[in-house]
């Protein structure tokens, strides 16, 4: 048959990044290397989301192209610094005032608005 069947190769994991060869192969990351975009979040932690963070593109350290990689936007709705905006890494105007999250930081101290926080993460963010 043309199946997948179990062996040693589509479970292993070489780069230790808890993403199976298969896993890799289906999310086209490299399965010799934790970080494939080189963002320093693991291939897992994008595949799968971390914290706050949802699920990220493994093979671009930018996933909505606003300027700010995927690490420095956490999610939490507050701006701690420039390797922490709090911006949504999905979305390019996370507080939606027409003005790119990558624009913001340069700008001012991100404010994400707690109404938006409340529909993406769940809670109120004060």
């Amino acid at each position: 048959g043309t199946g997948l069947t179990y062996n040693a190769s589509t479970n292993g994991d070489p780069d230790g990044d808890s993403l199976a060869n298969l896993d890799e192969f289906e999310n086209d990351t490299d399965p010799q290397d934790s970080d494939t975009d080189d963002d320093t979040l693991t291939d897992n932690d994008e595949v799968l989301g971390a914290g706050q963070r949802p699920p990220t593109l493994p093979t671009n350290p930018d996933s909505d192209g606003d300027g700010l990689g995927d690490a420095a936007e956490t999610n939490t709705g507050i701006f701690a610094s420039n390797s922490d905006t709090g911006s949504n890494p999905r979305d390019t105007d996370t507080d939606d005032d027409n003005t790119g999250d990558g624009e913001n930081r340069s700008a001012a101290p991100l404010h994400v608005a707690a109404a938006k926080m409340v529909e993406e993460v769940g809670e109120r963010v004060d």
